[in-house]
């Protein structure tokens, strides 16, 4: 099960239009549709990580829920919407949806 705390708490523009670019305003992150991945496979894991969420290795399905090819329960794709300054010039809005946070889990412990 995920959960969008981060994304409840600092807001999330809801368009989800195929557009190149788009202003968002009012919110930290932008709505994103993860683009489906032919057989991804996981190539590097972090075992302590994975024992804190109570996981395993052996759980075929996350490879297709990491790559965003199957969203898990609770799953809410965004992209983070940042702004900086970019060769010594401020860019304004950056964030190009190449990451996606698809939700946050809550381990074992409660944690």
């Amino acid at each position: 099960q995920l959960y969008a705390t981060s994304q409840e708490r600092l807001g999330v523009d809801g368009s989800v239009e195929d557009v190149e670019y788009r202003e968002i305003e009012g919110s930290c992150f932008a709505a994103a549709k993860p683009v489906p991945i032919l057989d991804p496979n996981i190539v590097s894991v972090s075992q302590s990580a994975l024992a804190l969420l109570g996981a395993s290795t052996q759980d075929e399905i996350w490879a297709e829920q990491l790559c965003g090819n199957k969203l898990p329960k609770g799953a809410a794709p965004a992209a983070h919407c940042y702004c900086g300054y970019q060769y010594g010039t401020f860019s304004g809005q950056l964030g190009d949806g190449a990451a996606l946070m698809l939700g946050e889990l809550i381990s074992t412990s409660g944690e």
